[in-house]
């Protein structure tokens, strides 16, 4: 029942340093919660984390989490983050379609998730890794 985030909300945020770091360490968190880690801020890289393996079990199973990924992805846009989102979709295509984890999670990322990145430039990149590498049967 939560309204949506308000264009003067999302400029407040951005303006306030605290609000934006807070935004960040919530975002460092979610990876965790779902067996990845944030290893650069600044370059959004994403990798394994030591728990993955139960978490990646979790997240294949739970798919109520795939919309949750899909507003955390759309606010990280909408506060200033959008350099996270890319890694973020790129990696879990990774994971899906090279080494063949969460296989579940594919057809939200590429139908949802890829399409909040607002870089035409990296989602047409990733559209086509997802398309070279796509096995349908």
């Amino acid at each position: 029942m939560a309204t949506e985030l308000q264009l003067h909300e999302a400029q407040g945020i951005k303006r306030d340093k605290k609000a934006l770091a807070r935004v960040l360490k919530s975002y460092e968190m979610m990876p965790d919660f779902y067996g990845m880690k944030l290893v650069d801020k600044v370059k959004g890289t994403i990798q394994r984390a030591a728990n993955w393996k139960g978490r990646y079990r979790h997240l294949n199973w739970s798919t109520h989490n795939y919309s949750t990924i899909t507003r955390i992805m759309k606010s990280l846009g909408e506060l200033g983050y959008e350099h996270l989102k890319t890694p973020f979709v790129e990696f879990v295509l990774t994971e899906t379609l090279e080494n063949g984890q969460l296989k579940n999670c594919l057809d939200s990322c590429v139908q949802y998730w890829l399409h909040t990145i607002k870089s035409s430039k990296d989602r047409k990149r990733l559209t086509k890794y997802f398309d070279s590498h796509y096995d349908a049967s």
